[in-house]
């Protein structure tokens, strides 16, 4: 199947299908948008991550689910079994429930020591659903980090050539720990032209030769010049690398990058906060709580509730942020940047159980929004919530526009809570949309940045507003 795509009218993207196992509609899977960025004119928009368009979260969890049964069928350790339901469950909602059953009771006994490693920042939480597909004691998940932490060692560290932020890290917690696994499962959400898992098969091939690599996606782009390096690379180093996807084809765009357009962001407007109703609650207990008149009036414009967990996982470390300087923060060790098992993940799902359900009731109308590389923790938090959609914010600057099939139609923007000089961006969030949001981060937000944030969620028509983050016990 050949198709062109057109995105604002300025940039043609022809699409060439060769292989689309469950006979996805692309709709299902992706919309088109612009993106300001030199090196590649425009996006496919995932429906499925949770990252730029809101999604049941539970389809995002599928999603990694599917992704590993193809996996063990590849393998020949799943072999026999009509997982239809999974696939068909990503274009049908209706059939999400039966399908994540279908998915837990067919988890997968793996006896081959496999590391499963989620590329950051978009496929954190797809590489921790794949992984969340199998059990065993020799299986670990592990994702790349932007974060230049100071006391940490890299395992391997390598440039994506096309991304805004090019350096990745890996911070495995004990030494030589590459060296026990005899798989690495590498998960993205793309493959354009593969060069970013070539690189880190280079990089791990040069410490660690002989390994068995897979390299897995949602959408495999690669140009036959492209898979044609994945075989060069085989003959020179002596390995095999399968590679795993929904959709495979070619997408090749000769527009050029568009030149600056202007957005308009949503929480550009002057709205003003008249009333304040703030609380705080400690592992669910209300602990203080605060009323504060902004302006005339006397009732509440916005309801803030605070939620601090503490957690005995958790641990710091000093980060070296943008602008030269240094900070120390606290990382959660069961978010999947330090490594984690398969019963330390079931652990973590259990307590995001009780957590979740120490702030129900939430309104109907509910947006769960993760923050950047931090997407697994919040998306799980969300799929136990009946009706709540899910998303994220990214660093990625894309161009809105209103056409029906375009894939950004709303942007905020606002500065990391973490790193001050870098700019992060939520989209899809429209007027009115939602009525609650529950805003998850790995540690607290400085009041700086909670009010830019209260403020962004008001004028997009958000009065009840949830801060959730961890501390060490």
């Amino acid at each position: 199947m050949k198709k062109t795509l057109k995105v604002l009218d300025k940039v043609a993207v022809d699409v060439q299908i060769s292989e689309n196992i469950f006979d996805f509609e692309l709709e299902d899977l992706f919309l088109m948008a612009a993106r300001k960025n030199p090196k590649r004119a425009f996006l496919f928009v995932s429906k499925l991550l949770g990252k730029h368009i809101p999604v049941n979260p539970k389809k995002s969890i599928l999603t990694g689910r599917l992704i590993g049964l193809i996996i063990a069928e590849k393998t020949g350790e799943f072999i026999g079994e009509d997982y239809n339901i999974v696939a068909k469950a990503l274009g049908n909602d209706s059939l999400i429930n039966k399908a994540l059953s279908y998915a837990d009771e067919k988890l997968i006994d793996l006896k081959k020591p496999t590391l499963f490693v989620g590329f950051a920042e978009t496929a954190t939480a797809l590489g921790n659903s794949v992984f969340a597909q199998f059990k065993g004691e020799n299986i670990e998940y592990i994702h790349t980090t932007r974060d230049d932490l100071e006391q940490c060692i890299s395992a391997f560290d390598f440039e994506e050539e096309h991304s805004h932020a090019t350096s990745h890290f890996c911070y495995p917690m004990e030494g030589e720990f590459l060296s026990r696994f005899e798989r690495i499962v590498l998960v993205d959400d793309e493959i354009t032209t593969g060069k970013t898992a070539l690189n880190l098969i280079k990089s791990i091939d040069k410490k660690y030769p002989n390994k068995e690599y897979i390299v897995a996606s949602i959408l495999d782009w690669r140009s036959e010049e492209c898979i044609k390096k994945y075989k060069e690379l085989e003959e020179k180093l002596g390995i095999k690398i399968k590679v795993v996807s929904l959709l495979d084809g070619q997408a090749i765009c000769n527009s050029p990058s568009i030149e600056e357009m202007h957005i308009q962001y949503e929480n550009n407007s002057n709205t003003k906060i008249k009333y304040i109703y703030e609380e705080y609650y400690e592992n669910g207990l209300l602990v203080s709580q605060s009323e504060k008149n902004i302006c005339e009036g006397n009732e509440a414009d916005v309801s803030v509730k605070n939620y601090l967990f503490k957690v005995n996982n958790c641990r710091e470390f000093t980060r070296s942020l943008t602008n030269g300087e240094n900070k120390v923060y606290n990382y959660l060790d069961f978010s999947g940047r330090f490594g984690l098992s398969y019963k330390e993940l079931r652990r973590t799902e259990e307590n995001l159980f009780d957590i979740t359900n120490t702030m129900k009731p939430f309104e109907k109308e509910l947006l769960v929004l993760g923050t950047e590389e931090f997407m697994y923790i919040p998306m799980v938090m969300a799929s136990m919530v009946e009706g709540a959609v899910y998303q994220s914010t990214t660093r990625s600057p894309i161009y809105v526009g209103k056409d029906e099939d375009y894939g950004i139609k709303y942007a905020a923007k606002f500065k990391n809570p973490f790193d001050k000089d870098v700019i992060n961006y939520v989209y899809n969030i429209g007027k009115d949309m939602y009525k609650e949001v529950v805003f998850v981060t790995e540690r607290e937000i400085d009041m700086e940045s909670k009010k830019d944030m209260i403020n962004l969620f008001y004028s997009v028509g958000i009065h009840k507003i949830n801060f959730v983050y961890f501390t060490k016990n």
